[in-house]
């Protein structure tokens, strides 16, 4: 007879067993994890999209990622952070692959009653080489992975037995299957490949017999809206239209997508190489995890095909319908891969359900006491060699060249290159990087500011040298000849790219500036790279003379790049000045970049705005007001439409003296309808010129518009004080402070009025109210004048 509680017991023990043997092993797993934190930075595409807008055409196949991206980088702006998002986005990464193992386990345990085969053959899976530094790269395939198993275990059923039932609930089952699927192919194109699965799935499920048509509907319909969603988004974001999607070149696309040369059916062309590349990159992503799947899958079989042998035999049936999922899912994303990518990274996502096969081969009696030492041992191995296979921090090629690099130059200095870094090396870098060459097509980095060699180059360094920063210049591997192509020994080897292939026009160009370099300058050589690439550090011999202004002599003019490019060279250039804002050569790119408007400042509103605006700032931070008003004037003319700019035009004209050119400008922009935020500040440029009847006009209307807004009550009361409307300007007032009773200028106007009319008690009340309120650093000044008036009364 059988003691019922003791099985209980028994089965509650060895479940507890399994279940704390996964979470040690999870917990190994996270720690590991994050302790490779960043990873890969050799695939920043991704990131240099979301934070410079520097996107590439393999989006079109990840259209959700980057979307998805800006969410996160949103959300962590919502707690004050605004960093690079390289280790943000590895930290999402890891909580997203943490979560996939820990779903994964649940869900395998729910169909074996073996807990402890469960959480081993998970974790095993968990340390794959294909998962463990895949999940943390850059890139989608955390993401697409969670939304893949999503979809693969929703269509498998929500757990044994079948609670999810034919009809509405199959059909909301199914539905959300497919969001789960489509969120999975728009992460990573390869999961199309659940298409298939999806099928065949529904008419291999019994339950769903009653309404197959309806199922298959369901699915497929919440997947192709969710796809379409996600294009949406993107196009959204990058302002893709059909002109841009006609003018991809079909050729140029398809090897960007692929990636690697040869990796398709289609340009390899031989059936043969596509299944040993494939089955190479299989194994190598799923190194002891897929060798035991590959051994104990048919052995288990085998074993239950002859039965049971005495008491060893198993008695727990197999789930049908989770495992033909399990291998249709590993044969669909077989077919993709063997037709388009051999190497792929995603290709672990064949894999995501082996555990089950593996759990259930395993809980097989006389397989389990093989499998529970082979698995721990491949356990160990697997975390053993985990630090060692990543391409953690100190091993990373690029990362390492660039901290060599932050050892010589600090975020002031700047490196001269003939030709432009990979863009991963501007994305870590912490200084200032400058092109130098004298061809005509341009590199293909084209935010990196150029410099032509020549006596302007020579002064410019000459000038940095001088300002205590340090130029340091590299003319790169020049012996080195690169094939055409951005992998391999290329990109591991060559971090700043050479413009000139061919060896010989390499070291004919690095001769040409070395001696150009050495006319003026002390060169001396700094050391090698990691990569090996010489660096040399420029000294001045003596004062050089002084060249003219900057601006003066007119700008190179007509040298034509597209509306990205434009857009990239403003960001880069905000960054620099950002850096080091004296810097007036860096002033003077950020200048050419505005007058280059002919071809992008009509096709892109914000562009023009934004950099002719910093242009102008920085001008003016400088010092340099009639400069700010030129580069202003110029952008102006390009867009004598916008108020925005306009606006912009008339402050820095009356910054530098130009009353009557401040004039013009604000009457040009007034005619234009300008915004709510444009008239507050023309009304306030009227106030600086003395012109309080036009600003009182503006200001009326914007209080008619918002009432209770009171900044624009508060300069409507300092108006009507200076025309002589105290009664006016005193109800003004107050109704602003009611509103806002830290509101600096209004409390510095009504406390002027008070005290001019003798009623220090109540000017000290308005102060003191005001001055209680918190302040931020750029009301300081407005705060040190009140703090002045009311050290002026007696209390």
């Amino acid at each position: 007879m059988i003691d019922r509680p003791s099985a209980a017991r028994r089965r509650l023990s060895d479940r507890a067993l399994g279940r704390a043997v996964f979470a040690a092993g999870w917990c190994v797993w996270l720690a590991l994890e994050a302790s490779l934190l960043p990873v890969d930075v050799m695939d920043l595409a991704y990131l240099l999209s979301l934070e410079h807008g520097r996107w590439v055409i393999q989006e079109l196949v990840h259209p959700a990622f980057v979307p998805l991206l800006a969410g996160w980088r949103g959300l962590l702006g919502l707690f004050g952070y605004s960093g690079a998002m390289l280790l943000p986005v590895g930290a999402l990464n890891l909580a997203a692959s943490a979560g996939l193992l820990a779903g994964l386990f649940l869900w395998v345990e729910s169909w074996t009653a073996d807990s402890l085969a469960a959480a081993l053959s998970v974790l095993l899976a968990g340390f794959m080489e294909g998962v463990a530094p895949g999940c943390l790269r850059p890139t989608p395939y955390a993401l697409a992975a969670c939304a893949s198993a999503a979809c693969l275990v929703l269509l498998s059923g929500l757990a044994p037995g079948g609670q999810a039932v034919a009809g509405a609930g199959s059909s909301l089952r199914y539905a959300a299957s497919g969001a789960a699927g489509g969120l999975a192919a728009s992460l990573h194109a390869s999961a199309m490949s659940l298409v298939p699965v999806a099928a065949a799935a529904v008419f291999l499920d019994g339950r769903a017999r009653p309404s197959r048509g309806r199922s298959l509907l369901a699915w497929a319909g919440a997947f192709l809206a969710v796809v379409l969603a996600s294009c949406a988004a993107l196009r959204a974001r990058h302002g893709i239209g059909w002109e841009f999607l006609r003018s991809i070149d079909p050729v140029r696309a398809f090897f960007a997508v692929e990636q690697h040369p040869r990796t398709s059916i289609f340009t390899s062309g031989d059936l043969g190489k596509q299944v040993a590349d494939y089955g190479w990159t299989l194994f190598w992503q799923g190194g002891p995890f897929l060798f035991l799947v590959a051994a104990m899958v048919p052995a288990a079989f085998f074993l239950r095909r002859r039965g049971p042998a005495g008491s060893s035999g198993s008695s727990t049936p197999a789930p049908a319908l989770p495992l033909a999922v399990s291998f249709l899912n590993l044969l669909a994303f077989a077919a993709f891969f063997l037709i388009n990518n051999t190497s792929n990274g995603f290709i672990f996502a064949g894999l995501l359900l082996l555990p089950l096969p593996l759990a259930l081969a395993a809980a097989e009696p006389r397989l389990r006491r093989l499998f529970v030492p082979a698995s721990l041992a491949a356990l160990a191995w697997s975390a053993l060699c985990l630090p060692r296979h990543t391409m953690a921090r100190s091993n990373d090629p690029m990362l390492a060249e660039v901290r060599s690099l932050e050892s010589l130059l600090g975020p002031r200095d700047v490196l001269l290159l003939p030709g432009s870094p990979y863009p991963e090396a501007l994305y870590l870098r912490h200084f200032n990087i400058l092109d130098i060459g004298d061809w005509d097509d341009g590199p293909p980095f084209p935010e990196v500011p150029r410099a032509r060699p020549g006596p302007g180059l020579l002064e410019r360094v000459d000038s940095y040298l001088r300002r205590g920063r340090k130029v340091f210049f590299s003319a790169g591997d020049v012996d080195f000849l690169p094939a055409l192509t951005l992998h391999g020994a290329w990109k591991d080897r060559q971090v700043f790219m050479p413009a000139k292939l061919a060896p010989g026009d390499r070291k004919e160009e690095a001769a040409g500036l070395m001696r150009l370099f050495g006319s003026r300058f002390e060169l001396a050589a700094a050391g090698r790279s990691p990569r090996g690439v010489v660096f040399y550090r420029l000294a001045r011999r003596g004062v050089l003379r002084t060249g003219s202004e900057v601006g003066a002599g007119g700008l190179p003019g007509e040298r034509r790049f597209s509306l990205d490019a434009g857009r990239w060279r403003v960001g880069y250039l905000r960054r620099w000045l950002a850096l080091a804002p004296e810097d007036e050569y860096a002033l003077r790119d950020l200048d050419e970049a505005v007058a280059e408007s002919k071809v992008f400042f009509p096709a892109d509103r914000g562009l023009v705005v934004e950099a002719a605006s910093l242009a102008g700032l920085w001008a003016v931070r400088m010092g340099r007001p009639r400069l700010a008003a030129s580069i202003l004037e110029r952008a102006a003319r390009a867009r004598p439409d916008d108020a925005e700019l306009q606006g912009e035009l008339a402050s820095a004209a009356w910054s530098s003296g130009q009353r009557d050119a401040a004039l013009r400008a604000l009457s040009r922009a007034e005619s234009l309808r300008p915004d709510e935020r444009n008239r507050h500040r023309m009304a306030i440029l009227h106030m600086e010129l003395g012109r309080h009847r036009p600003a009182l006009e503006l200001l009326d209307g914007l209080v008619r518009e918002h009432p209770v807004d009171g900044r624009y009550l508060s300069d409507r009361g300092i108006v009507k004080e200076y025309l002589g409307l105290r009664k006016e300007a005193l109800r003004d007032l107050r109704s602003a402070l009611e509103r806002d009773p830290g509101c600096l200028p209004a409390a510095l106007s009504l406390g002027g009025i008070y005290s001019s009319q003798g009623r220090p008690r109540e000017a000290l009340a308005v102060y003191d109210k005001a001055l209680s309120r918190p302040s931020s650093a750029e009301l300081r000044p407005l705060r040190e004048r009140v703090l002045a008036e009311r050290a002026k009364l007696k209390p």
